[in-house]
């Protein structure tokens, strides 16, 4: 209990010293009950991708999906039982409960679906709760509707967007798509499963507007690669496929 208004007069008791702490407060008028507990809140035996998701700018009714890997740094399997968020907006595109399995990670896919007008942000708390553990996390969502620009005369909405590219699987080379809201710094990287950079196609400050761009992969071998969007605030990666 950090402060009262200095008006209620309030006065503070300790009721219940066992296993919960029940504390009583008295008010001019009535009498107010809070209960403490002591309960385990972890959260370095899990962690997500990112910190923060912007899904950027959607027209209503549109939907918009971003892939978050959730990585088990320990050594038990983790069971995410409950994902809580207030806005419905956003949404787990996945079915509960989620198990990985330890030194392993996963991959879910969080959407934004805006059913009205307006700016939309909240926080997804993701979780393993038993009987005597919770461990948490959490990632900040963002995203917003019928935000209009004036590109070149014309009036048209955009949003910040990667596309999958095409072809795909693909053989030497295949194309990039991807949208900018408003003028931002813009990086557009190739990755291998490892991590490693293999190429940067972008990385410059572009207008708002949708852009295309050819990725060569004639000195590469077949497999799966990760290509990975990052403009202002908003990040995506997607996967394809080299076929040789």
């Amino acid at each position: 209990l950090i402060s009262w208004d200095g008006i209620l007069y309030p006065f503070v008791s300790e009721i219940n010293p066992e296993d919960s702490t029940v504390y009583e407060v008295k008010y001019d008028n009535h009498v107010q009950q809070y209960r403490a507990f002591k309960f385990p809140w972890q959260t370095n035996l899990f962690s997500v991708q990112y910190d923060s998701l912007d899904f950027g700018v959607l027209t209503v009714g549109d939907s918009s999906s971003i892939d978050v890997i959730i990585y088990n740094r320990g050594e038990d399997s983790v069971i995410i039982n409950e994902v809580f968020n207030n806005e419905p907006s956003f949404y787990l595109d996945e079915i509960l409960p989620i198990e990985i399995a330890p030194h392993d990670s996963i991959e879910i896919t969080i959407v934004f679906e805006p059913l009205e007008e307006g700016n939309f942000t909240d926080k997804m708390n993701f979780r393993y709760i038993t009987d005597t553990l919770l461990i948490a996390q959490q990632i900040f969502v963002q995203g917003e509707t019928n935000i209009i620009n004036e590109v070149k005369g014309s009036t048209e909405i955009y949003s910040y967007s990667l596309s999958q590219n095409y072809p795909n699987p693909f053989n030497s080379s295949t194309t990039i798509n991807f949208s900018v809201h408003k003028e931002s710094d813009v990086n557009l990287s190739i990755y291998n499963l490892l991590g490693e950079l293999i190429s940067t196609l972008v990385n410059e400050q572009k207008k708002p507007g949708h852009y295309e761009y050819e990725f060569n992969a004639s000195d590469l071998s077949s497999g799966i690669y990760l290509y990975s969007i990052k403009a202002g605030s908003f990040m995506k990666i997607k996967k394809m496929v080299l076929l040789r």
